[in-house]
């Protein structure tokens, strides 16, 4: 795969992610769930921590502060 087609690939992720966010926020009301499919329901909620709710706590409120920590871990585990 050439340079190329990993940024369209990129780009297309990144596009889908963000249509996705924008049309949950438009369709879904927070905490109510809407059936898809039996067994299947979608419900709005937003995660103010990191992974699984960790430090939900600490890093309420702070999203800059959250993305620093992030990027510290990723070059300390980079290095």
């Amino acid at each position: 795969m050439n340079a190329h087609m990993i940024v369209v690939l990129i780009a297309a992720t990144t596009l889908a992610d963000q249509l996705s966010k924008a049309l949950a926020l438009s369709k879904l009301a927070f905490g109510q769930p809407v059936a898809v499919v039996p067994g299947f329901n979608l419900t709005l909620g937003f995660n103010e921590g990191s992974s699984f709710g960790m430090l939900s706590g600490v890093m309420a409120g702070k999203p800059l502060l959250m993305a620093a920590l992030t990027g510290a871990l990723t070059l300390m585990f980079a290095v």
